[in-house]
């Protein structure tokens, strides 16, 4: 049989295969290999972050020691293995960090921690333009969505098992809050739900009010039209 690459078929299956899935952290569980394993992949094409996730995934990933240079820029800002290119050249010119190429990027990068505040606060600015009703609707959406429960005394916690199981959900809930990109595209998509619905009641209510006031002059009508009949019963008589 020949060994030529792409001219052998195989029909058979693997015959070695293991019994457990590979698991990087199994016997390995420094600081650096968990690092690894938590690395966020953003800014990729698809073709890209599969690479980069399986070099996660087996143990294959391998960090910079120092920045390394941008072929855009042609400065020392990218930090992390396998781009060519740093994160604020690539969201700027919409390409992918490792390929350079424009495809769409799997995970956006989140922005800085001064532009995330900035966000938030016109998110609260708009939010607090709401009446009180759609407000807490609002902020009870958010919460269920970025996997936050209802708030607890901590005072309420006085025995040890209720402690730790109270760490637990809190870690659970943080683990599971939505990226910055994905928590305002929600927000904003919910907020013009909102405005939406507001300005619909508010429209319904003119609209009832318009009758009330036809039918108040209806009455007023009426009664003159009484009025004048009653006057010239009078008068006839």
């Amino acid at each position: 049989m020949s060994s030529q690459r792409g001219n052998v078929v195989r029909t058979r299956p693997q015959k070695h295969k293991n019994k457990k899935v590979f698991d990087n952290l199994r016997f390995d569980t420094n600081h650096r290999s968990k690092m690894i394993a938590e690395l966020d992949v953003v800014q990729v094409c698809e073709t890209c972050n599969n690479i980069i996730e399986w070099k996660i995934k087996y143990k294959k990933y391998k960090p910079l020691s120092q920045p390394k240079t941008c072929t855009k820029c042609s400065d020392k800002t990218i930090v992390n293995a396998y781009h060519t290119v740093c994160l604020p050249c690539a969201t700027s010119l919409g390409i992918c960090c490792k390929c350079a190429k424009e495809k769409k990027v799997v995970k956006e990068a989140p922005p800085d921690e001064r532009t995330q505040l900035k966000e938030k606060s016109e998110l609260e600015a708009e939010v607090r333009r709401l009446p009180v009703r759609r407000r807490k609707a609002f902020w009870r959406f958010m919460d269920n969505a970025n996997g936050i429960g209802p708030k607890v005394d901590i005072t309420d916690l006085d025995t040890d098992e209720a402690l730790a199981s109270y760490e637990q959900r809190m870690k659970r809930e943080q683990e599971s809050c939505l990226p910055h990109n994905d928590y305002m595209k929600l927000a904003y998509r919910k907020l013009e739900q909102l405005k939406r619905h507001t300005k619909l009641r508010m429209t319904l209510a003119d609209d009832f009010d318009d009758l009330s006031l036809g039918d108040d002059d209806d009455d007023e009508d009426d009664d003159d039209e009484d009025d004048d009949e009653s006057g010239s019963d009078d008068e006839g008589r």
